[in-house]
């Protein structure tokens, strides 16, 4: 018999191979299910209408297919509204669970947070963001928690002192000719990496306006791309091995070798007094310092992408909406031209309802899958 298996061709084998592994993993995930349901009384989920529940490969299809078209949201509230607020699909595999029920999500995040993992996101994103605070459960999690709350208290978040510069460079890149189009999104993407390295590392990186070929444009790209195909892995889960990129692993390694130069100025203790940074913290506490990078590299993927976000929805929305644009400046223009400090900022009802309109009518994609 073993013979006449390896007469196969290799790629038939490989097939088969996969296949049996994820039968395997069905079968372990429903028996574990299957004990959490008895545990807790669970109703079964929704199933949305599949051709076929083994593989799920149309299904996955489907998924990148809605991704190319950046219609994913709009699908999925339309299954959510169709089929039920909590729906069950196969894809690739594996059992995913969609849910915008306010109390399935009140459950998971909050009254219930330890009963629930975040599955094989470490296969996903472990070779950019190792282990760290988006990536881990239990004591793991725990550990990241306890070593990066400390910095984002009241009183570090509120020191606005470095932003002013940062919001300069980027308005230094917007062409002063009117009637120029400008695509904004680059700029807050640059924004946002620029001012979260300043509040984890102690100094930024300064991507906005960097030279091609500079360490800091290197870095920016790198970052860009290693994400990219983060996205694509996390389509797979914990078949994320299946993703080839030939640029992913040059791409991690020059964000970890880049961010390694700080690491290591920060355990020598060749860091300049200052503000308080994320970095001095973590060395203080930490000597390990691909735990640290693991650490930064974790809170920078949020740091950026949600604020950059934000912003692109907010100017998106108020080059739409005069009105509101006139209301927001007349706010504004209380500050007479100063820089805001984070008390002004949370007196400003108008902009704060700017923002929550914005992340209403533009939220940003991201599914609650449990595994």
């Amino acid at each position: 018999m073993l013979s006449t298996i390896m007469a196969q061709s290799p790629w038939r084998i490989f097939a088969v191979g996969v296949v049996v592994m994820l039968i395997l993993a069905r079968v372990r995930r429903h028996l574990e299910v299957r004990a959490f349901k008895k545990a807790h009384g669970c109703e079964p989920p929704i199933r949305a209408p599949q051709k076929e529940r083994i593989i799920g490969w149309s299904a996955y299809q489907h998924l990148q297919k809605t991704r190319r078209e950046h219609v994913s949201l709009h699908q999925t509230f339309r299954r959510a509204m169709e089929i039920g607020r909590t729906n069950t699909a196969v894809v690739m595999g594996q059992e995913i669970i969609s849910t915008c029920d306010p109390e399935n999500i009140k459950t998971v995040l909050a009254t219930n947070f330890k009963d629930y993992g975040i599955g094989p996101r470490m296969h996903a994103m472990g070779p950019l963001l190792g282990k760290g605070i988006f990536t881990t459960d239990d004591e793991q999690w725990q550990h990241s928690r306890a070593l990066i709350r400390p910095s984002f208290t009241r009183t570090q978040v509120a020191d606005l002192s470095s932003l002013e510069n940062h919001v300069q460079a980027l308005i230094s890149c917007v062409p002063a000719k009117d009637g120029v189009v400008v695509d904004l999104q680059p700029l807050f993407f640059n924004l946002t990496i620029d001012s979260a390295t300043d509040f984890l590392l102690g100094q930024s990186v300064s991507c906005q306006g960097s030279a091609v070929g500079s360490p800091a444009w290197e870095f920016s790209e790198a970052f860009d791309h290693a994400e990219q195909v983060l996205h694509k892995r996390g389509e797979l889960g914990a078949l994320a091995w299946l993703i080839r990129d030939a640029k992913f692993e040059p791409a991690c390694k020059v964000v970890h070798n880049f961010t390694d130069k700080y690491i290591r100025e920060a355990l020598k203790g060749d860091t300049k007094a200052g503000r308080y940074n994320l970095l001095a913290e973590l060395a203080g506490a930490c000597d390990d310092p691909i735990q640290i990078r693991n650490e930064l590299l974790n809170v920078l993927l949020a740091a950026r992408d949600t604020t950059a976000g934000l912003l692109s929805s907010v100017f998106y929305l108020l080059a739409r909406n005069p009105d509101a644009w006139n209301k927001l400046s007349q706010e504004v223009g209380q500050l007479d031209g100063k820089a805001p400090d984070y008390k002004f900022l949370k007196e400003m009802p108008y902009l704060k309802s700017v923002l929550n309109e914005s992340k209403r009518a533009q939220p940003q994609h991201t599914p609650l899958v449990k595994e």
